[in-house]
């Protein structure tokens, strides 16, 4: 009886988020933070070996009296690199 191969695909994902704002007569500064991160674990469907894909996203806004700037950064999976 041939041996089957193995059949795992788990994801997990962690998110975290946070906004302030300040306001005063000249003016508001409001900023948002979002971090997400992602692990995905898998079975190589040609080889059957047990591997990983894994992803980083940071994203950061900041509002000064109206005027945005926006920093998005993607942290690539060793793989890519």
């Amino acid at each position: 009886m041939p041996l089957s191969k193995p059949n795992l695909n788990e994801s997990k994902e962690v998110q975290s988020k946070a906004r302030s704002s300040y306001n005063d007569e000249y003016g508001g500064v409001s900023s948002h933070y979002a971090k997400n991160y992602k692990v995905e674990q898998l079975v190589d469907k040609s080889t059957g070996q047990l591997g990983y894909k894994q992803e980083a996203k940071f994203i950061s806004t900041e509002k000064i009296r109206g005027q945005e700037a926006r920093v998005y950064h993607r942290v690539p999976d060793p793989g890519e690199v």
